[in-house]
C-alpha cells in the first residue's frame, strides 16, 4: 500500500506540474523558471488489467487510469484524505446531507479523438454526468464499483440497475453546468467515492465507439496505445483546463511511459540504463 501511494504521488506531481491551449505558446515561457518537455518511464511489476473506468479494482489499472480520466474532484496530490476540486469548480452541500450540487468549469473538453465530430473534442457538461452514472449503475460484469459507489447511497441507483426505472432519478441535470446528486441518507464518504474511478465522466460518442475498450477522458493525458517493446504510452493533452499554482499549463512533460518488467533483476537494470525513472 505504502508503494502504491508513493508511485500514485510521484505521478500526480508530474500531471500537477501540468497543460492548456491548443497553439502551445506558452509553453515557450513558463513562469518561475519551470521547464517544459521530457518523457517520464514509470516501471509496473504487474500489467494493467482494465482501463475502463468502472471495472478498476487494481493499482496498477488506476495509476494509469488516473492520468487519463477525471471526474467532479479529485484527491489531493499531497494528501489524498483531502477532497479537491476537479471539473467541478465548487460545490455546495445542504442542510440534511443529502443534497450535493456541482458547478461545472467551462472549457473543460474530452480529448481529441475519431469518436467525435472532425475528431475533435468536445466540451463537458452536466448531461455527460448524468449518462455517466447510469453507465455505472447499469447491471454488468463490467461494472463491479456499483457495489461500492452509488448501491445503496443515491436516489434511484438501485432501482436503475434492477431496471425498475429507466432514469437515474438521484441525479439532476440543472443546466449546461450545473448537477445535482441527491443520496438517500447523510454518507460523510460520498465525495471520497466520487473522487476515485467510479466519479468518471464519459463521452456516450467514445462508449458508443469503443464499449468497454474506450480510453477517452479529459485528464492530462491522451492514451496512445501500446507499442512493441510492451509499453504503454500517453502524451501530454494540449487543452487540459488545470494550471500550477503559477498559472501555468499543466502537464508540463510531453509523455509519460508506462513499463511493465516484472523481473527485478531486469527492472533493475533498465533503472541503471535510464529505460525507466521510477
Amino acid at each position: 500500500m505504502k508503494n502504491y501511494i508513493y508511485y500514485l504521488f510521484l505521478i500526480l506531481l508530474f500531471a500537477s506540474c501540468g497543460i492548456g491551449e491548443s497553439d502551445n505558446s506558452y509553453r515557450e515561457n513558463p513562469k518561475g523558471g519551470r521547464v517544459y518537455g521530457g518523457t517520464l518511464h514509470v516501471n509496473e511489476s504487474y500489467q494493467y488489467l482494465s482501463l475502463y473506468p468502472y471495472k478498476i479494482t487494481d493499482a496498477v489499472s488506476h495509476n494509469i487510469a488516473n492520468q487519463i480520466y477525471e471526474g467532479l474532484v479529485r484527491f489531493d496530490r499531497r494528501n489524498i484524505t483531502e477532497v479537491q476540486p476537479s471539473i467541478a469548480s465548487r460545490w455546495e452541500i445542504d442542510a440534511t446531507g443529502t443534497q450535493y450540487t456541482f458547478y461545472l468549469k467551462k472549457d473543460v473538453f474530452f480529448h481529441d479523438d475519431p469518436c467525435f465530430p472532425n475528431g475533435k473534442g468536445r466540451e463537458v457538461k452536466a448531461q455527460d454526468f448524468k449518462y455517466s452514472f447510469q453507465l455505472l449503475c447499469t447491471k454488468s460484469d463490467d461494472n463491479p464499483l456499483f457495489e461500492s459507489t452509488f448501491k445503496g447511497k443515491v436516489k434511484g441507483a438501485d432501482a436503475f440497475y434492477s431496471g425498475e426505472k429507466s432514469s437515474l432519478d438521484g441525479v439532476i441535470v440543472i443546466d449546461d453546468y450545473t448537477l445535482q446528486i441527491n443520496l438517500i441518507t447523510p454518507t460523510n464518504s460520498f465525495l471520497y467515492i466520487l473522487a476515485g474511478e467510479g466519479g468518471t465522466v464519459l463521452a456516450q460518442e467514445a462508449v458508443k465507439k469503443y464499449g468497454r475498450n474506450i480510453t477517452v477522458g479529459t485528464g492530462p493525458f491522451i492514451f496512445k496505445g501500446k507499442n512493441s517493446l510492451d509499453q504503454l504510452v500517453l502524451v501530454s493533452n494540449p487543452v487540459y483546463h488545470r494550471t500550477d499554482s503559477l498559472g501555468n499549463k499543466l502537464p508540463f512533460i510531453d509523455s509519460l511511459v508506462f513499463n511493465f518488467i516484472v523481473d527485478k533483476k531486469e527492472e533493475l537494470e533498465a533503472f541503471k540504463r535510464g529505460d525507466i525513472h521510477i
